[in-house]
């Protein structure tokens, strides 16, 4: 296949080949550079380019298809023909709506084994709930989304429903589950900060409980995940469901 080029931003910097790859002519020295794409979660090649002032991040597969490919039914997916989400050649690339993306090939089918595989369930803390056989039998118990319980084991998504997800044949299991920890400790970090206990008073000055962080004192009086640290963050009391609440 012959490759051909097309500008692909408003500045004129980079372009797309028919083959699937980026490059950008440097206008100082009019030398060429080309784009070394990396793989994302889902297994697709994206590239950064930077124009406008902006950093953008592009999906191969659609910089192909937008310069080469016609879409007059203003489509809004794209199919690999061979279901090799690393082949961006033009000739590889096809417009479709999502239905037929999703059961093109052999999609149906890895969809229906995803949905049999046996999936463990731990909690926040990473304590082991549940061994389920099967996904859909996790959703189907628990009246929850088979799709975001598939999302989190293939590390789309980190948690669901208070739990993460991980398949049990997983050879690469505890890593996710402690990359899963770290993410929540980082959250959680982030939002409390260093735990601080937390005092509760009446309106009137007379001493109720202490807490031993704003999120235990949050769960025991019923108040919204993040109220009361929000607001303490910037003061050292606040009044709060009727009590006075203030850092030890």
């Amino acid at each position: 296949m012959e490759e051909i080029w097309k500008n692909i931003d408003p500045d004129g910097i980079y372009k797309i080949s028919t083959l699937g790859r980026v490059k950008t002519t440097i206008r100082q020295g009019c030398s060429v550079e080309y784009r070394k794409p990396y793989m994302d979660k889902k297994g697709y090649l994206n590239v950064d380019l930077r124009y406008g002032g902006k950093r953008h991040c592009k999906k191969v597969h659609r910089l192909v298809a937008e310069a080469f490919i016609p879409n007059p039914d203003n489509l809004p997916e794209i199919n690999h023909k061979d279901e090799d989400k690393t082949n961006n050649r033009v000739d590889n690339l096809e417009w479709c709506d999502h239905w037929y993306n999703v059961h093109y090939g052999t999609g149906a089918e890895r969809g229906i084994d995803a949905l049999k595989k046996d999936v463990n369930q731990y909690d926040k803390q990473g304590k082991f709930i549940k061994c389920w056989h099967g996904v859909s039998s996790a959703a189907s118990a628990l009246k929850i989304d088979s799709g975001c319980i598939v999302r989190c084991c293939n590390g789309q998504m980190r948690t669901y429903k208070g739990c993460i997800w991980l398949y049990v044949d997983d050879p690469m299991l505890d890593d996710k589950l402690s990359v899963c920890l770290a993410w929540l400790a980082e959250k959680h970090h982030a939002r409390y900060g260093q735990e601080t206990p937390i005092r509760q008073y009446t309106l009137d000055g007379i001493f109720v409980a202490e807490y031993p962080s704003l999120r235990e004192a949050e769960r025991v009086v019923g108040a919204n995940s993040g109220h009361l640290s929000k607001r303490l963050k910037k003061v050292k009391s606040v009044r709060s469901k009727g009590y006075l609440w203030s850092k030890s």
